[in-house]
């Protein structure tokens, strides 16, 4: 169980660290091409949920340090992120995956196939509080959305990952 944590930390801590420096060379999208069906959101991944419209949005955000690349689905106040991410100075790439749904965030990477982490979304007084782990959370990013249907399956829940409640067992220490 403490390697489980240890391994959800170090991956968060990396991903937050690697993506929460201000370099001078940030970039996003650089070479965006909108076609017709499509239009440019920018802002951060909370402010694409919380707009609340049925889209699909692709994105790229990279620094010196981290290059992320993806698509985030956002459909009836659900919400899905897959991405690559690549550490460039530790030459490390992984998959991250993460769906918003039912007051919880539920998060995962390839690195970790049977295990991942979920938290609650809605704080002590009961105020919904959008935590997804992820570092474009506080990036504006251009994202190029397309209004579309998304099959409610996009945000099922693995039931081959055990998902431990950070929440909880953060309350418990």
């Amino acid at each position: 169980m403490k390697k489980f944590i240890v391994g959800v930390v170090m991956i968060g801590s990396i991903l937050l660290v690697g993506c929460s420096k201000a370099p001078s060379s940030e970039t996003t999208n650089p070479e965006e091409t909108v076609t017709e069906n499509q239009n440019v959101f920018k802002g951060t991944a909370k402010d694409l949920f919380k707009k609340g419209d049925n889209v699909s949005c692709s994105f790229t955000f990279e620094n010196e340090d981290t290059k992320e690349e993806g698509t985030v689905y956002v459909d009836k106040g659900m919400m899905k992120t897959v991405a690559k991410v690549l550490l460039k100075k530790e030459n490390m790439s992984m998959e991250a995956f993460s769906v918003t749904k039912d007051g919880y965030t539920y998060t995962r990477s390839n690195i970790q196939k049977s295990q991942g982490a979920k938290f609650r979304n809605i704080d002590d007084k009961g105020n919904e509080e959008i935590y997804t782990e992820d570092p474009l959370d506080d990036k504006e990013v251009n994202f190029i959305c397309k209004e579309t249907k998304i099959d409610e399956s996009t945000f099922a829940i693995p039931a081959d990952i055990s998902f431990m409640d950070i929440t909880e067992y953060l309350k418990d220490k």
